[in-house]
């Protein structure tokens, strides 16, 4: 069996997304994480690093960096803009953005292609899938369809109901999923680091989600209080 190697050194920084959410939620509500989300997105930013094996034959190239740092940029704005979609159907539908963001994704591709700044080509011929020829318009209708626009509806109405910094960090899993994946399905072994890698991420998800659940908590608790610090009890009607 062959061993799952990391994929490129600058690609991995995709993955410090979860930290820019992080920063970003705190600097906009002007509310410090409690310790247990910090610990847990410490955790699996570590764990999700094991998984990638990212320190087997990592080299620095300055322009991957940069690319892969916008990368990590673009997710965070993914998860954050995700957000804004309303749970309740009374504002922004998740089918609104992901159409939005497909369309914009798809323009800018085709401008980069047209002007020549990056190789596109294309054909019109046979694709073979699994070994049976079909028409090329059938796996072009199946990954448009499929993986991207149902894929990223559905992960759009997954971030608003987790909220952004949780669920960037839920989004830590589509790596080890890849791994699984390559496993079952291609025989690849996984290393002992990448399966430790792997519980450290689920102890990390585990320890932010509790770390959210204990601020929402204290958050009840304190509303439940009026500014002057004295409880009003409604059903005797004295405080």
């Amino acid at each position: 069996m062959r061993v799952i190697t990391g994929l490129c050194g600058p690609t991995r920084l995709e993955y410090t997304a979860p930290i820019l959410v992080v920063g970003w939620v705190w600097a906009t509500s002007r509310r410090r994480p409690s310790g247990l989300t910090l610990l847990g997105v410490a955790l699996a930013i570590a764990g999700i690093m094991l998984v990638l094996n990212v320190f087997a034959g990592a080299h620095i190239n300055l322009i991957g960096v940069g690319w892969a740092l916008a990368a990590a940029v673009c997710a965070a704005c993914y998860f954050v803009m995700s957000s804004s979609v309303a749970t309740d159907g009374d504002g922004l539908d998740a089918v609104t953005l992901a159409t939005a963001g497909l369309i914009v994704g798809a323009t800018a591709v085709a401008t980069l292609g047209a002007t020549g700044l990056m190789p596109l080509t294309f054909t019109t011929n046979d694709a073979v899938v699994a070994g049976w020829t079909t028409s090329w318009l059938v796996p072009v209708i199946a990954l448009a369809l499929i993986p991207t626009a149902i894929a990223y509806t559905l992960g759009i109405m997954g971030v608003a109901r987790l909220q952004p910094r949780f669920a960037s960090l839920v989004g830590l899993s589509e790596v080890m999923f890849a791994v699984l994946a390559a496993w079952v399905l291609l025989g690849e072994a996984i290393t002992p680091t990448q399966a430790i890698g792997g519980v450290v991420v689920l102890v990390g998800l585990a320890l932010a989600r509790q770390g959210d659940r204990t601020e929402k908590l204290a958050e009840l608790t304190w509303a439940e209080v009026p500014p002057g610090g004295v409880a009003y009890d409604q059903s005797v009607g004295r405080s």
